[in-house]
């Protein structure tokens, strides 16, 4: 219980700093989905990959 409260706050805490880096310009925009893209593609889960790719480019 105690480990996926963690999880769960510290995703929370990675996505909203990502969406502030994103949104200030240090990073480009959609930075999160070529990243789970890239994640999904080396877990051998292309068609979803092949989604946030999409997603990525817009």
């Amino acid at each position: 219980m105690k480990l996926g409260l963690l999880g769960a706050i510290w995703l929370l805490v990675v996505m909203t700093a990502i969406n502030v880096f994103e949104s200030s310009g240090a990073i480009e925009p959609n930075f999160f989905h070529g990243l789970m893209g890239t994640a999904f593609h080396y877990l051998g889960m292309d068609e979803q990959a092949t989604y946030f790719f999409e997603l990525y480019r817009g």
